[in-house]
């Protein structure tokens, strides 16, 4: 069984209703665990395997276990088709709800009124690993430049302080942003769109494409000129004390301001 998972199916009924049996199936093809007894098929262990492979193993769970919350968080996980299998009230738990679109953009239509104007969310949908919605990354861009604007309110107030691990939250986000808008300008020049009447399509991801470069140079130059120090433990140093510091507090104002003229605030 560990070998073939499937050979399950063909195992008599005493080892369809070993559970270290069954187990061992499920971990190496979740499927399996259609061909296990039914009381095999209500352990949660067993179930949570079982839908952490590649697979729907989550339809052959019992009803109490469909509706457990461990199983659905595991489910929408690993299947890009979980989500819209699942009970309806997880449709309003953002922990679900960014698994599932991240996974799978298209999962965004099924999430609550309120989740789907969550901008974490947004940016999970829009970087999603299958169906993408590359339409929702510009309208991220604005709220994420203030997410950062608030971020860095201690270096606007002259110290060279500021929380790194949020930061690089922010940047993991933008550059992930990032990717489908440029497999989206590759793909439009693949298909010649440069030559057709819908060359200000083309421009149009051009124009988000450099609202994204803006906030990365600014993340960039944060991280660079920031969390150096922070790492370093050195110490704190007014700006206006330090001339090497004023230096670096021109690079981020100047990074700063061209996000805010590129996002057009």
């Amino acid at each position: 069984m560990k070998q073939n998972g499937t050979a399950l199916a063909f195992a008599s009924l005493e080892l369809k209703n070993d559970r270290e049996v069954v187990l061992a199936a499920v971990r190496q093809t979740g499927a399996a665990v259609l061909h296990a007894q039914a009381n095999m098929r209500g352990d949660k262990e067993i179930v949570l395997a079982a839908v952490q492979t590649p697979g729907l193993a989550f339809i052959y769970a019992s009803e109490s276990l469909k509706n457990d919350r461990d199983v659905v968080l595991a489910a929408v996980k690993q299947s890009a088709a979980v989500f819209g299998l699942a009970p309806k009230k997880y449709r309003s738990d953002r922990e679900i709800v960014l698994a599932a679109v991240h996974r799978n953009g298209a999962d965004l239509n099924l999430a609550s009124t309120e989740l789907r104007g969550d901008l974490w969310v947004k940016i999970a949908a829009a970087t999603a690993k299958v169906y993408p919605r590359i339409d929702l990354v510009e309208e991220t861009l604005v709220p994420l430049f203030g997410l950062i604007s608030i971020e860095m309110e201690p270096v606007l107030k002259d110290r060279l302080s500021i929380d790194c691990d949020a930061l690089k939250v922010l940047h993991d986000a933008t550059v992930a942003l990032g990717k489908p808008v440029l497999n989206r300008i590759k793909r439009l020049i693949q298909l010649n769109v440069v030559e057709s009447k819908d060359l200000g399509l083309l421009e149009d991801w051009r124009r988000v494409e450099q609202k994204i470069y803006a906030l990365d140079r600014l993340l960039s130059d944060l991280k660079r000129n920031t969390c150096a120090w922070n790492d370093a433990e050195e110490a704190l140093h007014d700006i206006m004390d330090d001339p090497s510091n004023s230096n670096k507090r021109m690079r981020i104002d100047a990074a700063f301001e061209n996000a805010r003229v590129s996002l057009g605030l």
